[in-house]
C-alpha cells in the first residue's frame, strides 16, 4: 500500500491512508513505525492527522525522533499536541515559543503551561499575557495562589468571558471566594 500511495488518486489515497490506520493497531512495532514515517513525511495534512492521532493513541517513546522530525518539517497543530502530551519537560521549555504559536486552542496552551510550570512555576506568568483565565487555572492546578487585588483585576476583565465559570472555579482552589463577593 506504501508503495502503491503516490500513483493513486486523491479518493484512493484517502482509502489507502484508511486502510493503513486500520492496519496499524495490529501490527508490531517495526511496522507502526514504517506507517508512522510514511504518513508523517506526507505532503497532506489529512494523512499526517492519522499519524498524529495513532501517536497519542498508542505512544512509544521510538516515536518521538519521528515527532520531531514532523514538527520542524510541517508545525502542525496536532502535532504540538502530541509533543505537549509525549515529550519530556526539558524538551517544552526549549520550544515553548514554538509550542505555543504551534498550539491552536487556548485549552492547549494551558495544558504545555501546566507541564512546564511543574518544573519551573515562575514561566507561569507568562501565561497572563496569552489568556488570563488559562493563567489563573494553570495557578489554581498547581497549588499556586494570586493576591486579592490580582485575583479582582483579572475577575473585572474577564467577567463577560464565557469561560468566566472556570475563573471562578480556580479562586474558588485559591481560596480566593471572597473576591466573588467584589
Amino acid at each position: 500500500l506504501i508503495e502503491t500511495f503516490p500513483s493513486l488518486s486523491g479518493d484512493q489515497r484517502q482509502r489507502c491512508a484508511y486502510y493503513l490506520a486500520t492496519l496499524y493497531n495490529g501490527l508490531p512495532l517495526q511496522y507502526r513505525l514504517r506507517i508512522l514515517r510514511f504518513f508523517l513525511s506526507s505532503r497532506f495534512i489529512t494523512v499526517r492527522r492519522r499519524s498524529y492521532q495513532k501517536a497519542r493513541a498508542d505512544w512509544d517513546d521510538s516515536y518521538q525522533a519521528l515527532i520531531k522530525q514532523a514538527w520542524r518539517d510541517h508545525s502542525d497543530p496536532e502535532c504540538a499536541v502530541v509533543i505537549v502530551e509525549r515529550f519530556e519537560v526539558e524538551y517544552l521549555v526549549e520550544h515553548l515559543d514554538a509550542l505555543i504559536s504551534g498550539l491552536s486552542e487556548t485549552w492547549q496552551i494551558a495544558q504545555l503551561f501546566l507541564r512546564v510550570g511543574q518544573q519551573d512555576s515562575a514561566i507561569v506568568s507568562r501565561l497572563a499575557e496569552i489568556d488570563e483565565i488559562s493563567f489563573v487555572y494553570v495557578r489554581a492546578k498547581l497549588g499556586l495562589s494570586l493576591s486579592k487585588e490580582q485575583a479582582i483585576e483579572i475577575l473585572e476583565r474577564n467577567v463577560t468571558d464565557p469561560r468566566v465559570g472556570l475563573l471562578i472555579w480556580a479562586y474558588g482552589q485559591m481560596r480566593l471566594v471572597s473576591v466573588l463577593r467584589y
